[in-house]
């Protein structure tokens, strides 16, 4: 359906028919920004003004964020600095925690929160190296010689 994710940069804004979605951000992973990203994914709307009906379901972290995960969502208590007091965790079962084991070195303090409830689960591409076309015209390449067909 959807997802959100942290990154070093970009805001990764697009637009959907009249509305435009961000689901980038550079902020580390923490309640608040965790509760900002569930919000914008809830706010996503389509080509009507109509929201999509996007509830994030997922946090996907690296090894180096899992404590950090699950103080937001898996602890009954969070502690509260301005008050120095354990309160109520606000965010405790709002998703569940997902250990990539690949978000690692620079990617370590990356983190993606998204909606896995439907059909279609999200897909994170990552393209490495981008692809060059070649021309496959010439006699002497294998599809012409052996297909008679020039690409």
């Amino acid at each position: 359906k959807a997802f959100f994710l942290a990154t070093a940069s970009g805001n990764g804004a697009r637009k959907y028919g009249k509305a435009v979605i961000v689901n980038k951000t550079t902020n580390p992973l923490s309640a608040a920004s965790f509760a900002a990203g569930r919000t914008v994914m809830m706010s996503y709307c389509g080509h009507n003004d109509e929201n999509l009906g996007v509830v994030p379901d997922t946090l996907m972290v690296g090894p180096a964020l899992e404590d950090v995960a699950r103080d937001i969502l898996v602890n009954e208590y969070a502690y509260d600095p301005d008050d120095k007091v354990q309160i109520k965790n606000k965010n405790k079962g709002r998703a569940k925690v997902v250990v990539n084991k690949r978000f690692v070195g620079d990617y370590g303090n990356h983190w993606r929160l998204m909606d896995c409830s439907g059909e279609i689960k999200p897909v994170l591409l990552q393209q490495s190296k981008k692809a060059k076309l070649a021309r496959m015209d010439n006699e002497t390449d294998a599809n012409v010689f052996f297909n008679k067909q020039a690409l």
